[in-house]
């Protein structure tokens, strides 16, 4: 009972940071990235079928377990890195991080190697039924 009650409290502090998130991040959690040479890259070209991306919020946010099986708890998104950098659900748990925060490829784009950047290119063009995860 103790677990539970843990887990409800952890949700209930959480369950408003998601519309905090700045506009020029909002969204981001719902594409899918790629960790290619150290950095968790958004795949721009990737997005969830239940973003909307003018509003840049889930259609399906109540029901998104049971329609997207890919779409995950947040303390699970925290751990792998479902969340770009700057999303309030990072600065609040930092110390649950264990994959780095999702990044824009421009911003890292020359650091990159070419295959690096040729992957990138693959994944970021490629069907999202060959692609696993968010």
């Amino acid at each position: 009972m103790r677990f539970l009650n843990s887990i409800l409290g952890f949700i209930d502090r959480h369950r408003n940071l998601c519309k905090k998130c700045p506009d020029n991040i909002k969204g981001l959690c719902c594409h899918i990235s790629e960790v290619i040479e150290g950095y968790n890259i958004i795949l721009p070209n990737q997005p969830c079928k239940f973003l909307d991306l003018k509003t840049k919020t889930c259609t399906v946010h109540k029901e998104r377990f049971k329609k997207n099986k890919r779409c995950t708890p947040i303390i699970v998104e925290i751990k792998d890195g479902g969340y770009p950098e700057g999303c309030a659900y990072l600065k609040h748990n930092s110390n649950l991080i264990k994959i780095p925060p999702k990044i824009h490829y421009e911003t890292i784009k020359e650091k990159l190697s070419t295959i690096g950047k040729q992957t990138f290119e693959l994944m970021n063009t490629s069907p999202q039924r060959f692609i696993i995860k968010y």
